[in-house]
């Protein structure tokens, strides 16, 4: 399992980040000629959250495989998984609050300094909104790191339990996610049901967006698995094309009309599956280009509604508006996002990932050492 082998891992981040770009991209072309042609190939980009949630537990699965599990490990965890996500969202955060001008320093209420606070410390700014959203937050994309937070809250607990963490965190996801939202009689598979729980955030964890984290764990387990592979290549090849021919008709079909598990997030969780077990017989074509792009997926997912905003305001600024309604305009504008992406993961995403991971791992060092504590690397 060399990390050349997960290369299409890699690959299919970057898919699922330009997915959600050329939906959100897409919108231009709404009550134009061009509707149907976005409704067609754009809008169902939606579905890259779903390959993204899927994604992240098999990578959870798979880059922690060789860990025991133990208070350290999950202190570890933390900190690295904060390091990734945390530095780069505070800045997205203030510089998209920055382009839109809000909110505005003479004039706005504690309510409106309260939502870019709350949103950036991970918390939904009202959870009896619309679901999944519960909001959105300042940065309208981060309520996808809502559900990504809790997970990883979730994983970190498990690691506490050893070589039992699997068993805890299958407990701990059904019990939150499931059981509390039945006992409660608001289980649902609708990712857009608005329960209205007694404790509010029970409104995210008991979201079915949640299970689709527990099903890439499932897949990663699979995975790592030495049991369980295609009993030849060539079946391996022929699952291939089934899952991909699949997917395709997935897109198109109108199927991917939303969010969730019994929408984009059933067909996606059946392709990864067959992906990740015919890896294991047949070698799966990772385009360098792509798997490029999936280094720059989460500076691509977090950037580009700033991108989106500063052409198109250039667009306005130059009385050139009426040139944002054309497929030729979503060329330019994905263009322009993956080109901004590339400067944001460049010179802001992985210094800052660096730099914090550094701080904070060396802080635990000395703490450790403080307490006389010997903990192998």
């Amino acid at each position: 399992m060399e990390n050349r082998k997960l290369d299409f891992i890699q690959a299919l981040r970057g898919i699922a980040a330009m997915l959600v770009v050329l939906s959100h991209a897409g919108d231009n072309l709404k009550g134009t000629p061009y509707a149907a042609l976005n409704q067609a190939f754009f809008w169902p980009g939606v579905s890259g959250v779903d390959l993204f949630f899927i994604i992240s537990g098999i990578v959870m699965v798979v880059s922690t495989r060789n860990l025991a599990g133990s208070a350290h490990d999950s202190m570890i965890f933390v900190v690295k998984r904060l390091a990734r996500i945390w530095p780069l969202y505070i800045v997205a955060t203030l510089l998209y609050l920055l382009v839109t001008g809000s909110p505005n320093i003479s004039s706005s209420t504690f309510a409106e300094y309260a939502l870019p606070i709350k949103s950036m410390l991970f918390i939904p700014p009202d959870l009896s909104a619309m679901a999944p959203y519960f909001g959105p937050p300042a940065l309208f994309v981060g309520w996808t790191l809502n559900f990504e937070i809790f997970f990883y809250a979730c994983f970190a607990v498990s690691l506490l339990f050893g070589r039992w963490r699997y068993p805890a965190l299958f407990v701990i996801g059904i019990a939150i996610s499931l059981v509390i939202p039945y006992l409660d009689h608001s289980l649902s598979v609708e990712s857009g049901l608005n329960p209205h729980h007694r404790l509010s955030y029970f409104n995210l964890t008991g979201n079915c967006m949640v299970w689709e984290f527990f099903v890439g764990v499932v897949v990663g387990l699979v995975y790592t698995s030495t049991r369980l592979s295609f009993p030849s290549t060539f079946l391996a090849n022929v699952a291939l094309v089934g899952a991909a021919a699949l997917e395709v008709w997935a897109y198109f079909s109108g199927f991917y009309d939303g969010n969730g598990p019994t929408r984009a997030g059933f067909i996606m969780a059946i392709f990864l599956l067959v992906l990740m077990l015919a890896s294991k017989s047949t070698h799966v074509p990772a385009p360098k280009w792509l798997a490029s792009l999936g280094d720059i997926s989460y500076s691509l997912y977090l950037t580009h509604p700033i991108a989106l905003l500063l052409l198109h305001k250039y667009f306005v600024h130059t009385q050139r508006e009426i040139g944002t309604h054309s497929p030729a305009y979503l060329v330019l504008a994905v263009g322009f996002c993956v080109v901004f992406a590339s400067l944001s993961w460049r010179y802001v995403e992985i210094p800052l990932e660096r730099m914090v991971r550094a701080w904070t791992l060396c802080g635990i060092d000395r703490s450790i050492k403080r307490r006389g504590i010997s903990v192998a690397r």
